[in-house]
């Protein structure tokens, strides 16, 4: 097998790999955009514990909303936190950091 075979074998398996993961974030969004929110939190709490940085700060905001839409500050600002722990992720982390700065000031403690 050549080198560029391999190097494209290697690319398409690290495609297929994120089908997956991009599936679970889409069905979790559609259970929330359902009114399923609490199942919807279930999943997203699943999906934070990853070593995959971009889909722990992904599925921590998404856990944070469901958790915002069910009323739970305490478990929003969990989230929300968690979220913007180190290390950061370009693009995630910024937004991450803008909602629990809202969190906050909403709930009073900031």
């Amino acid at each position: 097998m050549s080198r560029w075979s391999l190097l494209l074998l290697v690319l398409l398996q690290a495609v297929v790999a994120c089908l997956p993961q991009r599936a679970r974030f889409e069905r979790a969004a559609a259970l929330l955009r359902a009114g399923q929110v609490a199942e919807a939190r279930r999943r997203y709490v699943r999906m934070a514990h990853t070593r995959d940085e971009a889909q722990r700060v992904r599925a921590a905001l998404g856990a944070a909303q469901a958790s915002a839409m069910l009323q739970d500050v305490a478990a929003q600002r969990h989230w929300l936190e968690r979220a913007v722990a180190p290390p950061e992720v370009t693009g995630l982390s910024e937004e991450a950091y803008f909602e629990l700065g809202e969190c906050l000031r909403t709930s009073g403690q900031l």
